[in-house]
């Protein structure tokens, strides 16, 4: 499990521009939404919570980083971006299937 400090400019967060405070807000609401997600292609969020006017989210370690983080070396290959794809799409169809939407695909997310 990691821990991360985020700023009031959160990737991942509908790019919203607010205090931590209504950001925690927000997770809060959004809570329900993220906890029922059973799926290896759907990363765990474990809880959030603000300390010094820093808002902490708790989710599943993943080493690898984001896709975003995958293109830092360079170009990815055509077999690289097939994989990246058939993940990204196994976990748009698990949240399908659940009857749920996912409103910001990203590579940082």
């Amino acid at each position: 499990m990691a821990h991360s400090p985020v700023q009031s400019s959160l990737p991942g967060m509908q790019n919203l521009k607010a205090d931590p405070e209504e950001l925690f807000t927000k997770l809060e609401e959004d809570r329900e939404r993220l906890v029922w997600c059973d799926s290896p292609f759907i990363t765990k969020y474990y809880g959030s919570y603000l300390k010094e006017a820093k808002l902490w989210i708790i989710m599943e370690y993943l080493g690898g980083g984001s896709a975003l983080d995958l293109l830092e070396p360079g170009l990815l290959d055509e077999t690289q971006i097939a994989t990246i794809l058939r993940e990204i799409l196994k976990g748009l169809e698990y949240l399908h299937s659940e009857k749920k939407i996912h409103r910001d695909i990203k590579g940082t997310n």
